[in-house]
């Protein structure tokens, strides 16, 4: 009978958020080899000291986007560059999947059928964003990564909560960018991504079960 490893033993840890925004529903990913993972946090811990975001102050996607994509100050935009150049030195990597809201029955709001479509959703785009061929050229694949939810994680106990709110940014900023197209002054900065992939993907909706009568 085989039996799956611990999550301790993967090779990769890959730091999870779904985001919301404006019709489409995204689940980034934020992508470390174990081995690099006491080096990611130095290294993020560093950057951000030396941008005078210390690690004991929240730095993630609601501190930088909170009043828009559009209205973010240039020390925030200036700070994304830099931890974007630090995640290209540790190395990690970025990983995303979106899919359009239009035609979703569903509100996603925090209803009980809005916290259903949620999992659902973040399920398929999860499987999804692991959707990569063998070999390793276009990152792991779901069996070689421990996932850790940043929506989940409570990050002021948690050990690498840089980690978490980087994810957390780096997921916002894709959605914003996707949102606002190629012109976005985002797109340059996740260009710069060293290693990065994005998908859109359409997830076939079942119908409603008829309402059933009493």
């Amino acid at each position: 009978m085989n039996s799956k490893p611990p999550l301790q033993a993967l090779p990769f840890v890959g730091f999870g958020r779904f985001v919301v925004l404006d019709g489409i529903a995204l689940m980034g990913f934020t992508i470390f080899h174990r081995r690099d993972m006491a080096k990611a946090r130095r290294a993020l811990t560093r950057t951000r000291s030396e941008l005078g975001y210390p690690g004991t102050m929240r730095f993630d996607g609601t501190t930088v986007f909170g009043e828009g994509a559009s209205d973010v100050p240039d020390a925030k935009r200036r700070a994304l560059d830099r931890l974007v150049d630090t995640l290209n030195t540790i190395p990690g990597m970025i990983r995303y999947t979106f899919v359009p809201l239009a035609d979703y029955p569903d509100p996603l709001d925090d209803s009980e059928a809005g916290v259903r479509a949620k999992s659902t959703i973040g399920g398929v785009l999860t499987q999804a964003a692991f959707a990569v061929p063998d070999g390793g050229t276009h990152g792991p694949q779901a069996h070689e990564c421990e996932v850790v939810s940043v929506d989940a994680a409570d990050r002021e106990s948690y050990a690498h909560g840089v980690l978490l709110d980087l994810a957390d940014l780096l997921a916002t900023a894709a959605a914003h960018r996707e949102v606002d197209g190629d012109g976005s002054w985002l797109a340059p900065a996740l260009m710069r991504l060293r290693y990065w992939s994005n998908q859109e993907i359409r997830a076939r909706l079942e119908a409603k079960p008829e309402a059933q009568t009493a």
